[in-house]
């Protein structure tokens, strides 16, 4: 694939991306503040039930649901890395989705019903943690990319080290989050 063929395909790969992000914290966005808790993690588990079935079908018979430019990517990445390496990872990523499908049913169980998504009080962290949310995933979803470009299909010393520094501000941040819900209330 050439250059530039494959810049236009990850660029457009990213806005994809950051599309699906924005429309669902705005969505997010939108509801903490009409709905119940329990509403909006009935809403996560079916986004989630939606991405696991979309992949799951994807892997199983090789057809996705993408435009046919994500189709030529696809079909660069599993030249780049092997077909067994990126079926590897996309497996993975399913198991993933379904243990956050796990955690979001278990955070529907536990909330109580009538009780709010995000207390009014700090409503304003909504939006900051949003954005943090995005640049984390913006950043993976880079990385990802120079490795797979790069033909790499381990994880180096220096990826490994990103993701552990993405993982313990993702946790401070929560912490932080958590510590501000709890103090105002």
């Amino acid at each position: 694939m050439e250059q530039n063929e494959l810049t236009r395909l990850r660029k457009k790969q990213l806005i994809l991306l950051n599309v699906y992000a924005i429309i669902v914290f705005l969505s997010s966005w939108l509801l903490i503040y009409q709905v119940s808790g329990r509403t909006i993690y009935a809403l996560l588990a079916l986004f989630c039930a939606g991405f696991i079935a979309t992949e799951t079908y994807g892997l199983s018979t090789g057809r996705y649901l993408i435009s046919k430019d994500m189709k030529k990517l696809i079909t660069y990445e599993k030249a780049q890395i092997g077909e067994r390496r990126w079926e590897k990872e996309k497996r993975t990523a399913i198991i993933t989705q379904v243990f956050v499908l796990l955690l979001v049913a278990f955070q529907y169980f536990m909330t109580e019903k009538g009780e709010p998504f995000f207390p009014t009080e700090v409503g304003w962290l909504f939006g900051p943690f949003a954005l943090f949310l995005v640049l984390i995933m913006n950043a993976g979803t880079i990385s990802r990319m120079k490795r797979v470009d790069a033909g790499q299909t381990n994880f180096t010393k220096k990826t490994r080290m990103t993701v552990l520094l993405t993982g313990i501000l993702l946790v401070l941040t929560s912490i932080t989050i958590s510590f501000f819900v709890i103090f105002a209330a």
